[in-house]
């Protein structure tokens, strides 16, 4: 069994972290990611009523859901770092 210093340990924590590595991949610390996943989450769940209602009544909402995604999909891929 290998016995890690504490030094290997904490520049493992640093370096590998899964709660931070995507985040700050993408320019975010893990709270503001957390934030940003959670707005997508509140959108697209009322873009998925949305998408119901036109399914009900295709005569409303009749761009509503592809304008909105395709305009999420776009800031998506942005660094945030770049801001």
């Amino acid at each position: 069994m290998k016995i890690l210093s504490s030094r290997s340990i904490i520049f493992n924590i640093m370096v590998k972290n899964p709660f931070t590595n995507h985040p700050h991949e993408v320019g975010e610390s893990y709270i503001r990611h957390m934030k940003t996943a959670f707005g997508y989450s509140l959108k697209l769940f009322g873009l998925s009523i949305i998408a119901f209602t036109h399914g009900l009544f295709p005569f409303l909402f009749v761009t509503t859901t592809s304008d909105s995604i395709k305009e999420m999909s776009s800031n998506m891929g942005k660094s945030r770092w770049q801001k």
